[in-house]
């Protein structure tokens, strides 16, 4: 008697383990693929990275890696939906599409989350570790970087983690030492006369000298911005600056960097087509003293 309720013991066990073991193969992952493109100020090295680092081949790497995925697995993994951030720093967090990942991930519509390599997450070592390491594992979500091979859904991972922890740190160092050269870079720039602005303030416009981009009058403007001088003189009002320009029929900055378009000398519209442009957008007080603030060209 003791030996049959040993064997059936035994049996009910192995059904048991069979059963568990069956239910852990045939999982169903509910997939985020997230991409992310830097918000880098050297442009040089941007042209350099697109090809590779664009959000489409992110994102065509993450769809390879699901496909292949299904093809050998009984586990399945079907991608949701794509969470792209543009022009994103990895130093933090605070992105506008990450949060939405980890909010579909809150509420149990994402339980894996696939990125092309550890630095399209992140590049802060402390916090980017504490998402893959504590955040993720403690809301059940399987995080997947294809280009590293680390996968925290696969077993063996354990061994890994160290090396995701030097890629982090890696990263986090470049994104640092990236940031410390660009100043270096820009503050360079500065010193040797170069404009490291945006657009060209109103009455300037932006010119390449060899290597250098000076600031030069813009023949287009540079009247009026002494005429505004002038009448603020007179006035002592934005206010009556801003009314003068809009009775003259002046474009104001925002539409003329756009269109290139003033009136002739006589204050008169060229053409149809200008006066409807200069109607939809009007001169306002807050505008003239950033005007001012530029200086009269050749002053």
């Amino acid at each position: 008697m003791g030996r049959t309720s040993k064997r059936q013991s035994a049996g009910k066990g192995s059904d048991t383990t069979a059963s568990a073991a069956k239910n852990q193969k045939s999982r169903q992952y509910k997939a985020g693929i997230y991409a992310r493109l830097s918000a880098d100020i050297d442009k040089k090295v941007c042209r350099q990275t697109s090809k590779n680092e664009s959000v489409e081949v992110q994102i065509e790497i993450a769809k390879k890696f699901i496909e292949e995925w299904n093809g050998k697995h009984t586990d399945k993994i079907e991608m949701v939906d794509c969470y792209i951030d543009l022009g994103k720093t990895g130093t933090n967090f605070n992105r506008g599409a990450f949060q939405r990942l980890m909010q579909d991930v809150r509420m149990g519509d994402i339980n894996c989350v696939i990125v092309k390599d550890l630095s399209r997450f992140g590049r802060n070592y402390l916090e980017a570790g504490n998402y893959i390491e504590k955040i993720f594992p403690f809301l059940g979500v399987r995080f997947i970087a294809v280009a590293d091979g680390f996968d925290t859904g696969a077993g063996g991972n354990e061994t890994k983690q160290m090396v995701s922890e030097i890629k982090n740190l890696v990263n986090d160092m470049y994104a640092k030492d990236f940031s410390v050269k660009a100043k270096a870079s820009l503050a360079q720039r500065r010193k040797e006369g170069s404009y490291v602005g945006g657009p060209a303030p109103y009455g300037y416009k932006a010119v390449w000298e060899g290597k250098v981009r000076r600031l030069i009058p813009d023949e287009n403007t540079e009247e009026i911005v002494r005429y505004i001088f002038q009448k603020f003189i007179e006035t002592e009002s934005y206010t009556a600056v801003a009314d003068d320009l809009n009775t003259r029929k002046i474009n104001p900055p925002a539409v003329y960097h756009k269109t290139g378009d003033q009136p002739d000398q006589h204050g008169e519209t060229l053409s149809l087509l200008k006066i409807q442009k200069i109607s939809r957008a009007r001169w306002r007080a807050p505008v003239v003293p950033a005007t001012r603030e530029a200086e009269a060209p050749g002053h």
